[in-house]
């Protein structure tokens, strides 16, 4: 459930769910996640009234307070409900032991089916977002990743591509990890981000289920 809002002018409300799928043969990992399933359905209202002195500025040619249309260049958009197509993740990841330690080869594809990426690999009117990236695991403590995101052809370069890199340290209870890359994914143009999270397992190591 989500709730969007530009100021007092206008807010949205949208709902949707994802499913989601790990399947493990031998060494092989397989993944598969379906966002929006019903898409993305987003109801906004506008109210005009709202706008009108909320800037603060007066026109000094009609003595009143500046309009949307003066302000922006353009009428006010009118509310309504808008769609966003499902997204199919697919992701595919092989790990190779080495003693303690391990390397796990991964390759994702995002597809979206909205019709309208620019710079995508297309295929049946379907946008295909690949990636592709490895993680060297120590001893399960440390944590090394590197990879490449947003692969997309471009008419001067022929291919470019976003790098991905992230570490990791897990020590018993507590785990810290830092991720540098395009995070935002294919439906948001924000950039190069830093992502640090921090986790804190309340459950003593001892009560854990044995693992395989």
């Amino acid at each position: 459930l989500i709730r969007r809002s530009i100021g007092p002018f206008a807010e949205a409300w949208g709902y949707s769910f994802d499913v989601g799928a790990q399947y493990r043969v031998g060494r092989v990992l397989l993944g598969a996640n379906l966002q929006d399933v019903s898409g993305m359905y987003q109801s906004w209202s506008v109210d005009p009234d709202a706008f009108d002195g909320a800037m603060g500025d007066v026109n000094p040619d009609t003595g009143a307070p500046y309009t949307f249309e003066e302000t922006f260049g353009q009428e006010l958009p009118q509310g309504g409900t808008f769609v966003v197509p499902p997204v199919a993740r697919l992701g595919a990841g092989y790990a190779m032991p080495f003693g303690t330690s391990s390397l796990t080869l991964g390759l994702d594809v995002d597809v979206a089916f909205d019709g309208q990426q620019a710079y995508a690999f297309d295929v049946a009117g379907a946008s295909l977002h690949p990636r592709v990236g490895a993680e060297f695991d120590y001893k399960g403590v440390l944590a090394f990743r590197a990879g490449v995101g947003r692969i997309t052809p471009t008419p001067s370069d022929g291919v470019s591509f976003t790098p991905v890199l992230g570490a990791g340290i897990n020590l018993k209870q507590v785990s810290l990890d830092y991720g540098f890359g395009d995070f935002a994914g294919i439906t948001s143009d924000l950039g190069m981000t830093h992502r640090i999270s921090a986790r804190l397992t309340l459950e003593p190591p001892s009560a854990r289920r044995a693992r395989d």
